[in-house]
């Protein structure tokens, strides 16, 4: 009875704790945890600052798409720079150096363009595209719509 207590203590005394290689790898484990956590956490506010940029850009066109909507039909004309492109090729103008835009505006960090194409689809329409550029955006928010002259 006294040996069977002395085993009982010392196979007591042999599994109790952790050892140190346990303990490492369960630091290696939490630490790799950690590490995903924060890489997900970084991708996640770089993506919502990137969106933000984007809605942004988006209202400051819609805003933009408003105006030249409520614009009268003759105030809005095709080639308002002397180096601008006439027509469908002008519909990008002010995108690339040596273009100007038929007209133009800055809100805050925004560059906002817009650009006319006389009788177009049909006669007596204006296609007007509006581009909204920004450092941070990767691509710039372009917006079509067509304007009919009032009859």
């Amino acid at each position: 009875m006294i040996w069977e207590c002395m085993t009982n203590i010392k196979q007591h005394k042999q599994s109790a704790g952790f050892t140190l290689i346990e303990v490492l790898i369960s630091i290696t484990v939490f630490a790799i945890g950690i590490l995903a956590v924060i890489t997900m956490q970084t991708t996640a506010v770089s993506g919502n600052a990137r969106a933000q940029n984007i809605s942004e850009a988006t209202n400051l066109a819609a805003g933009q798409v408003e105006i030249l909507l409520n614009t009268a039909y003759t105030a809005i004309v095709d080639g308002a720079g002397a180096s601008t492109n006439a027509g469908q090729a002008g519909l990008n103008d002010g995108m690339t150096a040596g273009t100007t835009a038929d007209g133009s505006t800055v809100s805050g960090n925004y560059n906002i363009y817009w650009n006319v194409w006389n009788n177009a689809p049909a006669l007596n329409c204006k296609t007007i595209r509006v581009i909204v550029v920004n450092s941070q955006l990767q691509a710039p928010v372009i917006m079509n719509f067509v304007k009919v002259q009032d009859l």
